[in-house]
């Protein structure tokens, strides 16, 4: 449980103004006490900076006008205003929300930070256990608050020892509740392109794939195929790329993080430590 604030941006001014403050226990409980919206979630390094911020606020328009909203983000003053709070806050790193709410084409934009928790080290050596459900995105492209409504008490149900939720629909694997997935089947890396959200960090690694000469196939893996699955993982912005052991306890390949998957974060390392810029 912790003191939660969420922050107003208000035109014209360099400082926002402290719309709600709350104990919660996670970020999704404070994000539902806001407006319905579109939202984007990302990672601070070195307190300070962040990876392709301008990436997560052109999806964030897009989302809005998936849902026949238009809306343009004041850039500059959501920068600066993101600046105030991290130095309020104090946090060494953060995860940062942005929800937009867009009401009679007037738009109301709300910031929220927690300190930034990543996989222990320990995740990345030995991989996390997953499991799978029969659910889906009502609007994939977007990313919206409805959706953590309907996945929140889902996450709160988990198993203390399940690091996340894949979801299926007609027996293929499209994507975790709060990431992307991935795996490799003869020697071939595939990830679904439909029924997904295309995140930022799953753009990037799909560039490090690529120069790195892997064959991607964008097509989702059948529930089937685990079997034949020799490395998977799952990737966002606060995991980065994080090996899969098991889904559903049916153990992955060697039942340790591949080869591939570890090259794959080493190079999204080498990526991120060459792109991040102060925000």
């Amino acid at each position: 449980m912790m003191n939660y604030h969420v922050w107003k941006l208000v035109t014209g001014k360099e400082e926002p103004e402290l719309f709600l403050e709350m104990n919660a226990v996670h970020m999704d409980e404070v994000t539902l006490q806001l407006p319905a919206g579109a939202y984007t979630t990302f990672r601070t390094f070195e307190h300070n900076k962040a990876l392709h911020l301008s990436g997560h606020v052109d999806r964030l328009e897009e989302s809005t006008r998936l849902i026949e909203e238009t809306l343009q983000i004041p850039r500059i003053e959501l920068r600066k205003v993101i600046q105030w709070i991290i130095a309020h806050e104090k946090f060494v790193d953060s995860r940062i929300r942005i929800v937009v709410h867009v009401e009679n084409k007037a738009s109301h934009i709300f910031i929220i930070a927690e300190p930034l928790s990543i996989p222990a080290d320990k995740e990345y050596q030995n991989g996390v256990e997953t499991i799978t459900i029969n659910m889906h995105r009502d609007n994939p492209k977007a990313k919206l608050t409805s959706f953590i409504q309907s996945a929140g008490g889902i996450k709160q149900s988990l198993p203390e020892n399940i690091h996340e939720a894949l979801m299926v629909e007609n027996n293929l694997i499209l994507e975790g509740l709060s990431s992307n997935f991935f795996a490799l089947i003869d020697s071939k890396l595939r990830t679904a392109n439909e029924g997904v959200l295309r995140g930022i960090t799953r753009k990037i690694v799909i560039e490090v794939a690529q120069e790195a000469g892997l064959s991607i196939a964008y097509e989702p893996v059948s529930m089937n195929e685990i079997g034949y699955i020799q490395e998977c993982f799952i990737t966002s912005s606060s995991r980065a790329v994080l090996p899969v052991r098991t889904i559903d306890d049916r153990e992955i390949g060697a039942g340790r993080p591949g080869e591939i998957t570890k090259m794959l974060l080493d190079r999204y390392n080498q990526r991120i430590a060459k792109e991040i810029r102060t925000i």
